[in-house]
């Protein structure tokens, strides 16, 4: 009788067969860091149909980032203001 064997799937690209099998893939917050997703063949090859190169998706991905932790900066900002200001009211 042929001894069985534990059937795997076939391993995502982006992931080395290590981290795949240490992942908890029955918890619904896993997901793939963006260096994973950019090295995926086939974000590679919608890119290329769209005209576009990885280093176009890293420099909006940086600028959106920027742009981000300025406006979070901004609004802590006008809450310090207005939390000091509601502070020397009721004084």
């Amino acid at each position: 009788m042929p001894q069985e064997t534990e059937s795997r799937p076939s391993l995502p690209t982006a992931l080395t067969p290590a981290l795949y099998r240490s992942a908890d893939w029955q918890n619904p917050a896993l997901e793939p860091t963006i260096d994973e997703i950019l090295s995926d063949p086939i974000v590679h090859l919608v890119l290329g149909r769209d005209h576009l190169e990885i280093g176009d998706v890293e420099r909006f991905l940086k600028n959106a980032s920027r742009r981000l932790v300025e406006k979070t900066k901004s609004q802590r900002a006008a809450r310090a203001k207005v939390t000091a200001d509601a502070e020397m009211c009721c004084l």
